[in-house]
């Protein structure tokens, strides 16, 4: 296509400086597209602008970066809902909230625990307030983890969302979540726990207000209760152990799911009936009872994250 590849290496050239993505890497990826009979068809009727936006994105998907695509939709000239459906044809798929969080945290540098409460904060905020871009909200929600650490144009830039929106939505999210802000979760040093375990933190007010114990299920009856609830073995943990008030619970159990998704589980249950309130409004959903612990089985997928 004449003057194509001209037009392809201006933008990638603009996305690499924005990215970090060396621009030779960025554009000979993008170019392979040329070939691909799915792309040729979906995109036949735009111009070379567009074909290289969508190139340029579909690129950047394929390598793990998530950013918003306005970092190329100026190059598109079409919507950012057309552009979007068109990547969605290509079976390219937007980045999730906890893809964004996951891939500006591995960036910025940021550790688990901020990264955790972030997709915690941006999970509340995306219920609570509909027909928000889920880049800009991971955004407002990371610079809001890092507690001063982070300006709102560093979070901004990362993830190519206005930083006129991160400042918006960060103080809409302030008035909304209040004081649940002030708390933190944390991965407890614990010298001998047992392997596949984990002692998850809540800290507020001064000190630790509450604690979860997860376990993975290689062992009995952990093992046998996960199978028979139909739940998979690989990727499974099991909340067996928790202390605090209940009103704790909520945030401890939310904080707990974004930061065992980040981590790469995908199935968290739990036998604790006595946190059904908290579970249930946490997505929990009963499964199956089981005899042996003498309580209903409560799971959630983290897929939904």
């Amino acid at each position: 296509m004449e003057g194509f590849n001209e037009v392809l290496l201006e933008l990638a050239t603009a996305v690499s400086v924005k990215t970090g993505v060396p621009v030779e890497r960025l554009a000979s990826t993008a170019s392979r597209l040329l070939s691909d009979p799915v792309f040729t068809e979906l995109t036949k009727y735009f111009d070379k602008r567009f074909k290289a936006a969508a190139a340029v994105y579909a690129a950047l998907r394929s390598m793990g970066v998530c950013v918003s695509p306005r970092c190329v939709e100026e190059y598109a000239g079409v919507s950012r809902t057309r552009f979007t459906e068109v990547l969605r044809s290509m079976g390219v798929e937007p980045c999730s909230l906890a893809g964004y969080v996951s891939y500006a945290s591995r960036v910025l540098g940021l550790d688990d625990s901020t990264a955790a409460d972030a997709l915690w904060a941006a999970r509340r905020v995306r219920v609570a307030m509909g027909g928000l871009s889920n880049s800009t909200v991971a955004a407002a929600s990371l610079y809001l983890a890092a507690r001063g650490r982070l300006t709102q144009k560093t979070v901004s830039s990362i993830l190519c969302v206005s930083e006129v929106s991160v400042r918006n939505i960060a103080r809409r999210m302030e008035g909304l979540l209040g004081d649940a802000l002030s708390f933190s979760l944390r991965e407890a040093d614990a010298p001998g726990r047992p392997r596949g375990s984990l002692m998850l933190e809540l800290l507020g007010g001064g000190g630790v207000a509450a604690g979860l114990t997860l376990l993975e299920p290689g062992v009995e009856p952990w093992r046998s209760v996960t199978a028979s609830a139909g739940l998979p073995l690989e990727g499974s943990i099991v909340l067996a152990e928790a202390t605090g008030r209940l009103e704790h619970m909520g945030i401890a159990v939310g904080r707990a799911l974004s930061y065992l998704c980040l981590k790469g589980y995908r199935v968290v249950w739990t036998h604790l009936s006595n946190l059904a309130p908290v579970l249930v409004g946490e997505g929990f959903k009963p499964v199956s009872y089981s005899p042996r612990l003498g309580s209903t089985i409560y799971a959630v997928s983290l897929s939904m994250l």
